[in-house]
């Protein structure tokens, strides 16, 4: 939606829990464009500072945690969704509890330490119960899941994923649906069940083909090449590492193609040295571009800062 439009809805409505839904639905395109994302994550979280309204505060402030998440820039994210829990926290609403612990759950899911990943997912649910908060359950149950499968417990792993894809067809939220089945493929991957493991990749290309979203569509793709190589059919890997190069191409997702771009690269070192040649300087400049991306993000975010500073300072002299 129009931030110009919506933010006045947002400025003129009292009840928190449709101000809540109002915010978020300008907050959608993070699968998609995340870089319109971050610019309207931006504007609702400077409508907060000036309006004092926590609600938004903590969906800005929680959807730039998000988004730098997906730029790769790890440590951004912490600190964004540190802060979104702070806020959260001091609310003391349920819904708003919910996406401060499931972004915390994330960002220590990134950093490898497990348990806390754990403690704050089991948090999130535990807090999205009181509300029956489809969505965040959904992402909840679904980072459990990864958790666990990062952790090789399969049983614990197939259990949160299980539960998340159940509550995607009885929500009909389903912008999540092929995360969930790629998940499910790789724990079937881990089981033994290969046939069941490239049904669910197909299942979750298709998904991400539908919300016509790059991010998923190049790891869908991904994830599938990587299943071939792994078996060693190597003219299908080749063929789906190409594609989920493709797909990113000229997005603000391109630096997802570091991994299908280092997998051709290794394809094609004993059998084809131009080709291995250029998928190694593809790698090498989808590696550059993430950092000069995280420089430029940074010298945004300081900008941003500023600009939040001297809007703060302007509510206070009023």
């Amino acid at each position: 939606p129009d931030l110009d439009t919506l933010i006045p809805r947002i400025a003129a409505e009292k009840n928190d829990s449709t101000r809540f839904y109002l915010a978020l639905s300008g907050l959608t395109v993070s699968e998609t464009n995340p870089v319109l994302d971050m610019n309207n994550a931006e504007r609702i979280l400077i409508h907060a500072q000036k309006n004092n309204d926590v609600v938004c505060e903590v969906l800005g402030l929680g959807c730039l945690g998000y988004d730098y998440r997906a730029f790769g820039n790890t440590a951004k994210s912490l600190e964004y969704n540190l802060k979104t829990n702070a806020v959260a926290e001091r609310s003391k609403d349920p819904r708003l509890l919910s996406l401060g612990k499931l972004l915390l759950s994330m960002s220590y899911l990134d950093l490898e330490d497990y348990p806390k990943a754990i403690s704050y997912g089991l948090a999130s649910l535990e807090a999205a119960e009181k509300v029956e908060e489809n969505i965040f359950t959904i992402m909840g149950n679904q980072t459990l899941g990864e958790i666990y499968l990062k952790l090789n417990k399969v049983d614990s792993a197939l259990i949160y994923t299980q539960k998340a894809y159940q509550l995607c067809m009885k929500s009909g939220i389903k912008e999540y649906l092929g995360a969930v089945y790629g998940q499910l493929g790789s724990i079937h991957v881990l089981m033994q069940n290969k046939p069941l493991a490239i049904g669910y990749f197909n299942l979750a290309l298709d998904e991400a083909l539908k919300i016509n979203s790059p991010k998923y569509i190049s790891i869908s793709l991904y994830t599938i090449d990587d299943f071939y190589y792994k078996n060693k059919q190597r003219d299908s890997a080749l063929l789906y590492s190409k594609k989920a190069i493709t797909a990113v191409q000229n997005t603000a997702f391109s630096t997802l193609s570091i991994l299908p771009s280092k997998l051709l690269q290794d394809i094609y070192r004993d059998s084809n040295i131009d080709s291995a040649f250029k998928y190694s300087e593809m790698h090498r400049i989808a590696n550059d571009s993430l950092y000069n991306i995280k420089a430029l993000q940074q010298a945004q975010l300081m900008t941003f800062e500023e600009d939040a500073r001297q809007q703060e300072l302007a509510v206070k002299e009023a």
